[in-house]
């Protein structure tokens, strides 16, 4: 799962097993009820998130909503 990310120069990857809900437990990327999810861009190690399933995009976060994050 790649999405390009039109405010950075790369294509964001979330690492895999990285993808968290926002209080912390471990989302599955295939579950609507997991949005909005955060994780670590595989490309550059920063913090994404993801709106929502499906057609939400990725975009660089400055940081996790959960200090405790992925």
């Amino acid at each position: 799962m790649s999405v390009f990310n039109t405010s950075t120069s790369h294509d964001i990857t979330p690492v895999k097993g990285s993808a968290r809900q926002l209080d912390g437990m471990p989302a599955d990327l295939t579950r609507p009820s997991h949005y909005p999810v955060e994780a670590l861009c595989l490309e550059c190690g920063q913090p994404v998130r993801c709106e929502r399933w499906f057609l939400g995009g990725w975009a660089h976060i400055e940081r996790f909503s959960n200090p405790e994050g992925s």
